[in-house]
């Protein structure tokens, strides 16, 4: 999943937090996106409100609402959302799907 992210996109950058990773996605001009597997559930919340109020968008991996449940988190502008999520999905293990 990685790899075919990094090759679609002209970068990525991993900081190490979710909360910091989901601010600045959802910060930057668009477009930008963050993706992130069983985040640590009190960090993610704060950065999904930033991105949502930035007028992005947040989902799980499937593109549902279960994000915070879940930990598996995709954020991003709208302009580039369901691209990310259409890199993301042939990718996905029956878990990771929800």
């Amino acid at each position: 999943m990685f790899r075919d992210l990094v090759r679609k996109t002209s970068g990525l950058r991993r900081p190490g937090s979710a909360a910091l990773d989901l601010a600045w996605s959802g910060g930057r001009p668009p477009p930008t996106a963050s993706s992130r597997s069983a985040s640590t559930p009190g960090t993610s919340p704060p950065g999904c409100l930033l991105v949502i109020e930035a007028g992005g968008l947040v989902s799980d991996f499937a593109g549902e609402e279960n994000y915070l449940k879940s930990g598996n988190i995709v954020a991003g502008s709208p302009r580039i959302f369901v691209q990310l999520l259409q890199t993301i999905q042939p990718h996905l293990t029956p878990a990771l799907r929800g």
